[in-house]
């Protein structure tokens, strides 16, 4: 038998139809690589909607209650939390509600930069005061500013930021 004519009865592949395919291909990766991207996007949101709405809460219950209560925002084991609680000092354990995961950056900007995150112990704990609702002076040592912000933000080019207006106790967020 002829090499020729065993070629020839065999189906292939052209090379408009591998090109196609490729193409095909590139689209549907680029798809996935854009899904991802507008997740992480809306994990970054969630957060900062988590912790802007815990600062409501905590103002809620100072002003209504007689006893004072911090809310703590950590980092622990991969994963972002809150705690609200009697205590000033936060139980760094994980038993504060998950709020988020350790692929976001959550800084807080006051008269110096406080990160959380992998390798920062910082927690950022806030207290609302009963008399005015107006933000305690200080967030773990660092004095806030007459406007301080919470920018959490993923590794898309999505960045929220938490508005802290520190005399009246008001907060709200923008988006870069």
């Amino acid at each position: 038998m002829d090499r020729k004519q065993i070629k020839k009865g065999q189906p292939g592949f052209s090379l408009m139809e591998l090109i196609i395919v490729i193409a095909i291909m590139a689209l549907m990766a680029s798809g996935i690589a854009i899904s991802i991207g507008l997740l992480r996007s809306s994990d970054a949101k969630k957060l900062a909607s988590e912790i802007n709405s815990s600062l409501t809460t905590l103002r809620s219950e100072n002003m209504a209650k007689n006893d004072l209560s911090y809310m703590h925002i950590y980092y622990y084991e991969n994963n972002y939390y809150i705690q609200m609680s009697k205590d000033p000092a936060p139980l760094e354990d994980g038993s504060g509600r998950n709020i988020g995961s350790g692929s976001l950056s959550v800084t807080f900007k006051g008269e110096s930069d406080l990160s959380l995150g992998e390798g920062s112990t910082a927690t950022l704990t806030f207290c609302i005061n009963k008399k005015d609702g107006s933000f305690m002076k200080k967030v773990n040592n660092t004095e806030l500013k007459t406007t301080s912000e919470i920018v959490v933000s993923s590794n898309t080019s999505t960045t929220h930021h938490i508005k802290l207006v520190r005399d009246t106790g008001r907060h709200y967020m923008e988006v870069d």
